[in-house]
């Protein structure tokens, strides 16, 4: 034995010593070697990141899975997860990790300080980053865990999800008194990958880094990203779901937020789905969701806590209109600068209000509120309008019909797709554009309830054209519908597209406030032609028989 450990070491020093000679790279040392194996480094002890101090209170106050035995050092194998809110997990190690990028503001809110003017002391700073941001190493203090939760995705209840790639590291408690959970994202495979590999690629990671950042600077609640981090590692991914996979580097993302626990987190208790037959893993378990409540409502929000404190049923629905409120202003937000989020489902949702989950997502390149894609565009005449009082016309006609929102306002064209095609989100999205009461606004000064808008599809591009609806000068405003038989006796006429391809639905019309008499007599006949006032003589406000298209 110790001659062949000579024989080998001797080897070793003649190929090293060969390789410069040959334009090879010099051959690593073993300890190297061998530690980026195991995930570990000759001194992996942090300097730079010594200060964090790590104050694990989600691990404490919620149910843990302890794995069950297996191998040292095997990679989760995926399985149900009950009873519990996390399961602990360990880093799968890269190889060779080194910096793409670090964001300092992000690093700043953790009680890091800046980057030092010395470069050998940046390069070093550079290395330990990459060293325990990529989860070869962990910083003491550190539990790494998975988190349990569930989700409705696009429509269906999924069942148990979970981190499947990302994990938990910790808790850090700044002198500030602020706690920021670390999160990594890609760092391997967890009791919640399913048949996925745990991992996330350089391209992929890159987009969350960047988007993170620029959200928060855009002033759009949002998770942040401290660190980006590639390796030798690679994984095999289908980028343009071709069929043609190739080879990509893997990364990981050092993910900071207050919390990553989302709306699927509660969905872990849920019972069997009526639709998939799905249920969460922890059906039943009711003291783990009061368990999940109290530390929620405690930690994060705090004011209702102490404002409802003998009081949990107030309580919960104060925390929930308060989530409810936090969320929609953050969807809101995302419409002012254009985001489009690619998987907003239940798990994806954070319990906070912050936008979570960079995976599909992108950026509308430029806004036009009168237009939605698809054929739910809306008329000439809305462009027109929406320029201002430059395309609106002039006349005291013209202005009374813009002002009551007459035949001349804006009419989105209605889909043949059912009662939430492109027609019904044209009306939804120009309502966030526009004031109640303006004269831009589809729902003219009727601007109250959407459901005011009936729809039923047209058969065709032309009846759609003819079919425009009558104004009656009624009180009350919104679309009325009438039964497509109302009035269909013996011997009745029916309506024109009446019972055509759709039996027994109403017929959409447009019914506008009615003017007063002066305004009436100052719109003259045109405004009647459309559809504004009435002439004297002509069919009364409840006679809807002569106004059917």
């Amino acid at each position: 034995m110790a001659s062949l450990k000579a024989t080998f070491g001797a080897s070793l020093t003649a190929a090293r010593a060969l390789s410069p000679l040959l334009g090879c790279l010099p051959l690593p040392a073993l300890c190297s070697a061998s530690a980026a194996t195991r995930g570990t480094a000759m001194d992996s002890a942090p300097r730079w990141l010594a200060g964090l101090r790590f104050d694990n209170r989600a691990l404490r106050e919620l149910p843990v899975e302890t794995p069950p035995p297996g191998p040292e050092g095997a990679p989760s194998t995926p399985r149900l997860v009950p009873g519990a809110c996390f399961s602990r997990v360990r880093p799968t190690p890269l190889r060779q990790p080194r910096l793409v990028a670090l964001s300092e503001p992000t690093l700043a809110l953790l009680g890091l300080g800046p980057p030092p003017d010395d470069a050998a002391a940046r390069q070093a700073r550079e290395a330990e980053a990459a060293l325990f941001f990529s989860g070869n190493a962990l910083l003491p203090g550190a539990e790494p865990a998975a988190h349990c939760y569930c989700g409705h995705q696009f429509g269906q209840f999924a069942g148990q999800l979970g981190d499947g790639a990302a994990m938990y590291l910790g808790e850090v408690c700044t002198a500030a008194g602020e706690r920021w959970e670390l999160q990594l994202k890609g760092a391997g495979p967890t009791p919640f990958s399913r048949q996925a590999d745990g991992r996330k690629v350089l391209r992929s990671s890159i987009r969350e880094f960047l988007c993170s950042e620029a959200m928060f600077h855009l002033g759009i609640p949002t998770t942040r990203a401290g660190a980006c981090v590639t390796s030798q590692s690679t994984v095999e991914r289908d980028v343009f779901y071709d069929g043609n996979p190739k080879q990509e580097p893997c990364a990981v993302v050092l993910r900071v937020a207050p919390t990553f626990l989302r709306f699927g987190s509660f969905e872990i208790f849920k019972p069997a789905d009526e639709r998939t037959g799905r249920a969460g893993p922890s059906v039943g378990r009711n003291e783990i969701r009061v368990q999940m409540l109290d530390y929620v409502v405690g930690t994060f929000y705090p004011e209702i806590q102490a404002a409802h404190a003998g009081d949990s049923v107030q309580r919960n629905a104060a925390f929930f209109r308060e989530v409810t409120r936090r969320t929609a202003r953050m969807v809101a937000e995302w419409q002012c600068v254009g985001f489009c989020h690619g998987v907003l489902n239940t798990d994806n949702m954070s319990i906070v209000g912050l936008t979570i989950d960079y995976g599909p997502f992108g950026f509308l390149d430029s806004a036009v509120p009168w237009r939605v894609s698809g054929r739910g565009a809306l008329s000439r005449v809305a462009r027109r309008q929406a320029r201002g009082a430059e395309g609106a016309g002039t006349g005291a006609g013209r202005e009374q019909r813009l002002a009551r929102g007459s035949a001349a306002s804006p009419r989105p064209r209605w889909s043949r797709r059912g009662p939430w095609g492109t027609g019904r989100r044209a009306v939804a999205t120009w309502a966030l554009w526009v004031p109640p009461g303006s004269r831009h606004c589809p729902l003219g000064q009727h601007h109250g309830s959407h459901s005011e808008w009936q729809v039923r599809p047209r058969p065709r591009v032309q009846r759609l054209r003819q079919c425009r609806a009558l104004h009656v000068p009624q009180a009350a405003g919104g679309v009325q519908v009438e039964p497509a038989e109302a009035g269909r006796g013996p011997g009745a006429r029916a309506a024109p597209g009446a019972g055509r391809g759709h039996p027994g639905r109403g017929v959409r019309r447009r019914v506008p406030q009615a003017l007063p008499a002066q305004d009436a007599q100052q719109a003259g006949p045109r405004a009647d032609r459309a559809g504004g006032g009435r002439r004297a003589g002509g069919p009364a406000p409840g006679d809807h028989a002569a106004d059917r298209c």
